[in-house]
């Protein structure tokens, strides 16, 4: 049994001119680039970032913070790398401490439980740092002591390494960034 004509829906859709018709993808086409052209400049800028989560230690001695000359940035900078995958932002701080001085350091504050979580040394800070165009260090700063081990330069990364005074940190070639957590570094360590 055939269906007729009687049982189709009849549609009253006007019938568009050539010209009309492309009229109508031409604004259609225009929409949705423009839209993209929004999202790529509004909402999605952001992604145009890479960020790599790294920890740096403020070591401190004798009321002087340890500073090395950054070959790569070339820069007084204190020990500090990118955490890997999987590992924790403070044993990165003690890993990157130990390649790239030589010592054994503990964080300042302390490791807890709260009831069956572990909780974490917070970071004194978190600084967002602009590395290059388009990539930014999301960095965890720890102050710390040393534990055990004689500092030495790790010739990969740093051509030599200085202990700073709170006064030696007012040096124009030490960052401001650095200066001040230096400073606060001590602070912590030798409160007066």
């Amino acid at each position: 049994m055939g269906l007729s004509r009687t049982f189709l829906p009849t549609l009253d859709v006007p019938i568009l001119s050539h010209r009309q018709l492309w009229v109508a993808c031409e604004f259609f086409l225009n929409f949705y680039l423009i839209r993209r052209l929004i999202n790529k400049e509004t909402i999605g800028i952001l992604s145009t970032y890479t960020r790599d989560f790294t920890a740096t230690t403020f070591i401190v001695k004798n009321s002087c913070t340890l500073l090395l000359w950054h070959k790569k940035i070339e820069a007084w900078l204190p020990p500090g790398g990118h955490i890997e995958k999987n590992e924790l932002p403070e044993e990165a701080a003690l890993r990157e401490v130990k390649e790239e001085t030589g010592l054994d350091v503990e964080l300042l504050g302390a490791q807890h439980q709260l009831n069956n979580v572990k909780v974490l040394h917070t970071p004194v800070c978190i600084l967002l740092e602009d590395i290059s165009e388009g990539h930014q260090h999301i960095d965890l700063i720890y102050f710390a002591r040393i534990k055990d081990g004689m500092p030495r330069i790790n010739p990969r990364e740093a051509s030599k390494m200085r202990w700073y005074s709170s006064s030696d940190l007012e040096d124009r070639s030490i960052a401001d960034d650095i200066r001040r957590l230096g400073q606060q570094a001590i602070a912590a360590c030798f409160p007066t």
